[in-house]
């Protein structure tokens, strides 16, 4: 899929992470783990972190378990440790531009 919407002109990264069967997909441990292994190239991470309060729905507890996870210091350390860049799919070149 990555190939024929990069055909198309859209930016897309070269990985993803995320796993919408594994509830919460991402607690501190397994987003540290998941950093330290990350492949050279861009990488997305699909995450939907949010509070209780602000997500009145079943999947609150998880959305505060990913929220922490992603604010978790050992998280942080991950990515300082594998010299990772945090960006947004603005920053992605497009398949135009490309290397």
């Amino acid at each position: 899929m990555r190939d024929l919407l990069r055909a198309h002109g859209v930016r897309t990264t070269d990985h993803f992470l995320g796993d919408a069967d594994l509830r919460p997909c991402w607690t501190p441990e397994r987003l540290a783990s998941a950093v330290e292994a990350l492949e050279d190239g861009t990488t997305e991470l699909m995450c939907h972190p949010g509070t209780r309060r602000r997500t009145p729905h079943s999947f609150a507890v998880e959305r505060e378990v990913e929220l922490g996870a992603l604010c978790d210091a050992r998280a942080r350390e991950a990515l300082a440790r594998a010299g990772a860049v945090l960006v947004s799919f603005r920053d992605l070149a497009s398949p135009d531009t490309a290397p």
